[in-house]
């Protein structure tokens, strides 16, 4: 039997003169996108169209559809390879190629869910876990009875908070009653990992829940409705207003706590051993008996608890919770249920949600900016991945992906990661002490390629889904018992169990993503991304290394970047590089960030926006490293190739391009964009990547290798300052 282990982890991700030719119309998207996928056939041809031609876009035909030859590659570059692209695909809101590929994957997952269990399941297994996935899926789609319902299916949750504050149940017991209901206030949980990896003995983990900067009369729209059905019965010596500008300054001193603890914190810093307690010492220190919080949740097997932040300021704040008598502690309660699960209900209560309380949420930078766990009611496929991640992703892998690429992708990770280790040998500014460190860390990280081997046992699945239970009529209730059962479910099965990192997944597989795990040391490649157009055994090799060989190279630079340089082989934060090493690497990341910062990108208005060298520095420096991993390791695969009599030895380039262009520009067309100003603007006040046009050009700004294919002058826009000003680390 295969165990599982979770936790909430800061991951690194993706997301976020010529021959003169005419470019092809511009074309608007399909009316009638591909439905009818053929399930039991499972090859790149039957990917969902995006448009008339997304995502079957394939070797030089798509080369040539997305570039602009009239844009000179030594000028601009990225407008050189996505001119195209942008041209044919401006219409679409917030088209780039990610984006479109996540829809292809979304229509392939919905066309899974819209079959009936007789026709895909082969096996009674297969029908049940087919069944219990489209349960929950159909409650999602059934609108009518979500407004039917109204008010009723939060009601009995409001009576058992109110009863558990009024008999005075102790806070841990209290917190642990809420946790049960999905009803998260000061904290959430999850379990980490320990220290050496320890295989059998996780940590419970504490880290802020979000806090909501909303006045009294947002607080009076969640009460009023508990007030109006009998749940809250207000005391005669005060009213509404009153409790409500209570309540309000309580999430503005919750706010406060999380900035306090937000201090001296990054995410993916990995874990820090001033910031364990025992539960004796938890215990002891705030005069409360835990184990009647781990107790019901099911995680008693815990003895130490992790805090992400200072300890001293989270017993301080859960000690001064415990001067409120629990009677006054039931209207906060009540208000953090409705702020939990008013998205879960008819659209008078999701509105509330929607335009009053999500904007106004608070987070830790512990916090996933991209996080969909808590968006109900707006697209119920990737609701389906999201709360039933393993069950939805089973019928994924089954019935969707094809096998082949998996394979193909594993061996391209393979030789990446040997390219990785050969130029960490070679760098000059790295003494061999910390070569050394290094190396043991690339030897440590594990790499899950498309998917673990137990998501496709219908076995294992079924007997982890075992404790859920759907009905097609009861959404709220469903949605409520699965963001539990996703939280929870993957850590209390850890416990007392072996810890194999191997057998660790994020996420959804049809999510379009990629990213580095920095506390385990892991990278993970979404079978997602690993389909057309960025990825097929169908395109010549260039192809395929200057997009995916590109990301997947990004993902293993994360380990050694201005983050991940600070955790050792383990994912702990223990200093591992020699003073000598560790200068010289703060040295290179300087330059990136003096490179990036110099930057701007253009708005339609003439305005310029400035992209900030600081806050994109750890994507910066994998974007760099990356591209020049693929590109050795293409060399080595071609060489390899000739050398070995391969058939496609000596690969071509075509359409009068060298296949050192061909890897360049599929390299650059991995990054076409037709985002609109808008939200241009709020990536570059809130991405840590650069805008897609600064991440193209300025790595390429820094390769030798791509100025000599393109005969780039120096002084060229795109060759500014030759050798010696180009930034390099890896």
């Amino acid at each position: 039997m295969v165990s599982f282990s979770i936790a909430v982890l800061a991951a690194f991700a993706l997301f976020t003169g010529p021959a003169s030719c005419s470019i092809s119309p511009p074309i608007s998207p399909s009316t009638n996108p591909q439905h009818n996928v053929h399930l039991t056939t499972r090859n790149e041809e039957y990917q969902p169209l995006i448009t008339l031609d997304f995502p079957h876009s394939l070797g030089y035909d798509r080369i040539k559809a997305w570039m602009d030859s009239r844009v000179h590659p030594c000028d601009d570059f990225y407008m050189h390879a996505c001119g195209g692209f942008i041209d044919r695909y401006q219409k679409i809101h917030g088209a780039d190629v990610l984006e479109l590929m996540q829809r292809s994957n979304s229509l392939l997952m919905e066309s899974i869910l819209n079959q009936t269990s007789d026709a895909l399941g082969k096996t009674p297994l297969d029908r049940q876990l087919f069944d219990k996935t489209r349960a929950y899926y159909d409650s999602c789609r059934n609108v009518h009875a979500v407004q039917k319902r109204g008010f009723e299916p939060i009601k009995s949750y409001g009576y058992e908070i109110v009863e558990n504050c009024e008999r005075h149940m102790p806070l841990p017991a209290l917190f642990g009653e809420l946790h049960q209901d999905g009803v998260y206030a000061l904290f959430k949980t999850a379990y980490t990992k320990v220290e050496n990896n320890d295989p059998k003995d996780l940590r419970l983990q504490f880290y802020p829940a979000p806090a909501y900067q909303v006045g009294p009369d947002t607080v009076k729209k969640v009460l009023q409705p508990f007030v109006h059905h009998g749940i809250l019965r207000l005391p005669h010596d005060t009213d509404l207003e009153k409790i409500a500008v209570w309540i309000s300054g309580l999430e503005a001193e919750m706010a406060k706590f999380i900035e306090a603890l937000n201090n001296g914190q990054e995410a993916g810093e990995g874990l820090d051993p001033t910031q364990f307690l025992t539960m004796e010492e938890l215990n002891s220190r705030t005069s409360l008996d835990w184990r009647q919080y781990v107790g019901p949740l099911h995680m008693s097997g815990a003895r130490k608890v992790y805090f992400w932040g200072d300890t001293d300021i989270w017993i301080d704040t859960i000690n001064a919770l415990t001067r409120y008598d629990p009677k006054d502690l039931k209207y906060y309660f009540i208000w953090r249920l409705g702020v939990s699960h008013f998205n879960k209900l008819s659209e008078e209560y999701y509105r509330i949600w929607a335009a009053d309380l999500k904007p106004r949420a608070v987070h830790s930078v512990y916090d996933d900016p991209n996080d969909q766990s808590d968006m109900f009611q707006n697209d119920c496929v990737t609701e389906t991945g999201v709360q039933l991640s393993y069950l939805s992703g089973h019928l994924f892998v089954k019935y969707a992906f094809n096998t082949t690429q998996k394979h193909a992708a594993t061996i391209l990770v393979n030789e990446l990661i040997d390219s990785f280790g050969g130029k960490l040998h070679t760098l000059g500014w790295m003494d061999e002490d910390t070569k050394k460190a290094a190396v043991a860390k690339l030897d440590n990280m594990i790499e899950i390629v498309g998917y673990p081997e137990w998501l496709a046992d219908p076995q294992i699945v079924a007997d982890y889904y075992s404790p859920v239970h759907f009905n097609r009529d009861t959404y709220f209730e469903n949605a409520v018992q699965a963001q539990v059962f996703a939280l929870f479910a993957p850590s209390i099965h850890q416990v007392g169990q072996s810890f194999r990192r191997d057998t660790l997944y994020f996420g959804y597989p049809w999510q379009l993503n990629a990213f580095h795990l920095t506390d385990y040391v892991q990278i993970q490649i979404n079978p997602g991304i690993l389909q057309l157009p960025l990825f097929s055994a169908r395109n010549p090799r260039s192809m395929n290394y200057g997009s995916l060989g590109m990301i997947i190279g990004h993902e293993i630079t994360h380990g050694f970047d201005s983050t991940g340089y600070k955790l050792n082989k383990d994912g702990e934060r223990k200093p591992w590089w020699t003073q000598h090493s560790m200068k010289m690497f703060e040295e290179g990341a300087k330059c990136f960030v003096d490179q990036y910062s110099r930057y701007a990108v253009k708005f339609f208005d003439g305005s310029l926006g400035k992209v900030n060298g600081k806050q994109t520095i750890s994507e910066n420096i994998a974007d760099n490293g990356g591209l020049d991993v693929a590109l050795t390791a293409w060399k080595t695969a071609e060489a390899k190739a000739k050398k070995e009599f391969n058939p496609r030895e000596e690969e071509a380039g075509f359409g009068g391009l060298t296949k050192e262009q061909v890897f360049f520009l599929s390299f650059g067309q991995t990054w076409c964009t037709a985002k609109d100003d808008s939200m241009t603007r709020y990536l570059l006040e809130n991405d840590v990547h650069a805008p897609n046009a600064v991440r193209v050009n300025g790595v390429l700004h820094n390769s030798p290798e791509f100025a000599k294919a393109f005969g780039c002058q120096v002084g060229s826009p795109m060759n500014p300052r030759g050798d010696e000003g180009r930034c390099f680390l890896y």
